[in-house]
């Protein structure tokens, strides 16, 4: 019997590099959000930068090999990003 389960890390697939690049870019397009509530002051513009500076941190240290963590990083960033978008229209 042969183990046929995808392994978490190995050589790239094809989609592999699609699934990576839309992770920094959910990453990229949450941290603008975040520095630009920190750009605007108030009482959560530190809460706002730590959680950018974190978002960042957590995103590079996603193994580009490993698929599973790529995919867990992307819906993070996903929801997260869709509440952002949220409290912005709530501001705005």
């Amino acid at each position: 019997m042969t183990d046929e389960a995808e392994p978490s890390s190995g050589p790239w697939r094809p989609d592999d590099i699609v699934a990576f690049e839309e992770m920094r870019d959910l990453a990229v397009a949450a941290q603008t959000l975040l520095i630009a509530r920190a750009r605007r002051g108030g009482t959560d513009s530190e809460i706002a930068r730590s959680e950018a500076t974190t978002l960042h941190r957590e995103t590079i240290e996603v193994d580009g090999f490993d698929r599973k963590a790529i995919d867990a990083q992307t819906r993070r960033l996903a929801l997260r990003l869709l509440a952002l978008r949220g409290e912005e229209r709530e501001i705005g």
